[in-house]
């Protein structure tokens, strides 16, 4: 594989465990009773995991009860479940925008509490003695006011002094670990929506005033409409926002200045009081350009398109080195990226800008036939 996946995950946990029991029978090392438990644990994956799904909505609430409003995430897990919680990190990250700290369960008391994360335990398939001590430790987290959110095996009762305890099935230990992170996986996805969710006001906001301008008409009949419409979106947003829901993921100086133009617009005397507290010559057009900016900024700060993934490295680095000749130098070269390799197919220059569009298009079937077909007449050419 060239980059980490979802599903890169799930099939290299089985396809490592069939080789692990392969080499081990070439060697002599273990037993069949061992290999056969292994295996028959891992068919027991699938079936878990359609009941893991089947809980999505539990999971779905406490990402959106407790993710909007923490800023600093991490993952921790002892076992099998700290390779879960590493996978766990990767997938929070990259959808929902966070740099999370990964630790071992016992050792988080001893490094970062003081900034009071959110913290998901992967707990799943443990000893009654790990259990107890897991237990011990959740139990330090809150004390120290973090807020941990447990993925347990169904039945477990230790875990009460969790924020939210999220049951799995009860499979073989040696594999329960898969659930932790398919709960971990989906937990990030419903996280990035609930924080999503979070510009619609201010989307709603913003399009009360383009609605304005493509209705047309003068700089103060535009104010006018605008400071008539715009009342409830931003009420909804400064409800929002005195609640904390906006603490983990808008930026202080962001909120300001939203909060700032929005009252400027609804106030009375909308040009004084932009006036006032801009310090600018007020004008309809500078106070709604200025509104229209500063919704802008707070919407970007909390989108969250979980389809398209920003800076996401998949996009421009999955691939594999093809050597080719340059035609008016004669020089061997060397195209790495899927950009430069889609550059050659299509006889264009890369797309930094727009690297997603890129993507999909060649992940289509007809993109992929065409490129092969044209690459390989290049290819004799060459």
């Amino acid at each position: 594989m060239s980059v980490a996946s979802t599903k890169a995950f799930y099939s290299q946990v089985a396809a490592g465990a069939l080789y692990a029991c392969a080499i081990s029978d070439v060697l002599g090392s273990g037993s069949n009773d061992e290999r056969h438990q292994l295996l028959a644990a891992l068919r027991t994956i699938p079936d878990a995991m359609q009941t893991v799904l089947g809980s999505r909505q539990k999971i779905a609430e406490a990402a959106r009860q407790f993710a909007p409003a923490r800023r600093y995430w991490t993952v921790v897990g002892n076992g099998f479940n700290a390779v879960a919680a590493e996978e766990v990190r990767i997938k929070l990250s990259e959808l929902c925008y966070k740099s999370i700290a990964c630790d071992i369960t016992e050792d988080k008391k001893h490094i970062d509490l003081s900034c009071e994360p959110m913290i998901i335990v992967c707990a799943t398939g443990l000893n009654d003695g790990t259990a107890s001590d897991v237990a011990k430790e959740i139990a330090i987290y809150r004390a120290h006011k973090a807020l941990p959110i447990v993925i347990a095996t169904e039945g477990e009762q230790r875990f009460d002094a969790a924020a939210a305890v999220i049951s799995v099935p009860n499979v073989d230990h040696r594999v329960a670990f898969i659930l932790s992170v398919m709960v971990g996986h989906l937990f990030g996805y419903e996280a990035a929506l609930a924080i999503d969710s979070l510009a619609r006001p201010l989307r709603s906001a913003r399009e009360v005033i383009e609605h304005a301008v493509e209705r047309g008409g003068v700089g103060s009949e535009l104010l006018s409409k605008v400071r008539t419409d715009i009342g409830t979106p931003a009420r909804r947003f400064f409800d929002a926002l005195t609640t904390g829901t906006y603490d983990g993921n808008l930026e202080a100086s962001t909120a300001v200045r939203v909060v700032t133009v929005l009252r400027n617009v609804m106030a009375n005397d909308p040009l004084q009081a932009y006036q006032n507290d801009s310090g600018k010559i007020s004008s309809p057009e500078a106070l709604l350009d200025d509104t229209t900016s500063a919704l802008t900024r707070a919407i970007d700060e909390l989108t969250r398109p979980v389809d398209a993934i920003k800076h996401q490295a998949k996009t421009v680095t999955v691939g594999i080195s093809v050597a080719t000749r340059d035609s008016s130098t004669g020089r061997s070269c060397r195209h790495s990226s899927m950009l430069e390799l889609h550059a050659i197919v299509c006889r264009t220059r890369p797309s930094r800008s727009s690297p997603i569009s890129i993507l999909r298009s060649s992940r289509s079937s007809a993109s992929l036939a065409t490129a092969s077909r044209a690459r390989s007449s290049r290819t004799r050419r060459w």
